[in-house]
């Protein structure tokens, strides 16, 4: 299995990150790594919620791309979610990745409410154990920049 976290201190309120963050279908306007978002069978009333599917694409690497079908596993508004992505869920024992993010309250030294947000993923299944250990260091730039691009959206808004 290969498993990346990153972490970046956002000097802005964990609620001003959520809403940036969960506002998944608006990523590919601020960031270079999602280039479509597209969220299908939300909720009416509630919007996104475990279940929810979606499709995305993603620069894999310069000039090239990858399109992917997720599922959210997990949504705690002004918190946490997962998804997970792979051929179908039927076929997550061959490869699957598991994508997640955290927004996390700190407070600086003069009481001022900053935001840890964590970023992550588990890439799993048979496959993953062919997967070069490079592949890791690989997604942990991709989501250095996202987080960076984040906080420049966040300062933004």
């Amino acid at each position: 299995m290969i498993s990346v976290q990153i972490s970046l201190l956002i000097d802005a309120p964990p609620h001003k990150v959520w809403t940036t963050l969960a506002d998944l279908e608006h990523w590919p306007d601020w960031n270079s790594f999602f280039t479509r978002m597209q969220i299908q069978n939300q909720d009416k009333d509630m919007g996104i919620v475990v279940g929810t599917k979606m499709q995305f694409t993603n620069r894999i690497s310069p000039g090239k791309s990858g399109n992917y079908e997720a599922r959210i596993t997990q949504w705690v508004p002004g918190k946490t979610f997962t998804w997970v992505s792979g051929p179908s869920p039927w076929l997550e024992w061959l490869v699957y990745g598991e994508h997640w993010f955290q927004v996390q309250e700190e407070k600086s030294a003069d009481g001022t409410s900053r935001t840890r947000l964590l970023q992550g993923e588990n890439i799993g299944g048979c496959v993953s154990l062919l997967l070069p250990a490079s592949m890791a260091e690989d997604l942990a730039t991709k989501f250095r920049k996202f987080n960076e691009e984040l906080r420049c959206e966040v300062d933004r808004r």
